[in-house]
């Protein structure tokens, strides 16, 4: 999940009610709502950066807002021509 804003919490949070490992994933590691949400999920999730996000899910959610809607999958190390 990339982004830790209201969509890609609900959207982890809804996830995880239905069994699925989820990693959050924002520009820093230390991320406040990422922990959260990940605290939240009592060992159903995880969090770090936008790339340990990408690279520990078979499906990538952007969730991020507008303002780094590109720059995020960038940053998660999607290819240059992306977007």
């Amino acid at each position: 999940m990339l982004g830790t804003g209201e969509v890609g919490r609900a959207i982890a949070d809804r996830l995880v009610g239905l069994g699925h490992e989820v990693t959050m994933g924002s520009r820093s590691a230390a991320d406040e709502a990422a922990a959260a949400c990940a605290a939240a999920a009592r060992g159903h999730a995880a969090h770090g950066t936008f790339a340990q996000a990408a690279a520990a899910g078979e499906l990538v959610c952007n969730c991020t807002g507008g303002g780094v809607a590109l720059d995020a999958p960038h940053a998660a190390g999607a290819p240059s021509g992306f977007g």
